[in-house]
């Protein structure tokens, strides 16, 4: 974890602005992102007042495909973040799909 909190700062407050009561935080079974996770879930529910449901949920152990919609789905995001970056470096209207 950084000394600021930055990671968990940075989820408490778009799970804030997306205006979800209820979240489930996954993540692999790497110590790292567990920490991150449970960290996480301790200042969603001291900060955010309106969640009324905070969970982890626990992936497989040794599972490849445990994540396998998470990861598609990063990877998705990725693409159009640089599809619309590159769009917008150039002068482009980048287009929603």
């Amino acid at each position: 974890m950084d000394e600021d909190d930055f990671a968990t700062g940075l989820v408490v407050d778009k799970v804030q602005w997306m205006g979800y009561t209820k979240v489930i935080l996954k993540a692999d079974n790497e110590r790292a992102l567990q920490k991150l996770v449970v960290a996480a879930l301790k200042r969603l529910r001291l900060e955010v007042q309106e969640i009324e449901q905070a969970t982890k949920e626990q992936p497989q152990t040794y599972h490849s495909q445990s994540n396998g919609g998470t990861e598609v789905g990063i990877k998705n995001l990725r693409k159009d973040y640089r599809t619309s970056g590159c769009a917008s470096s150039r002068g482009w209207s980048a287009r929603s799909r």
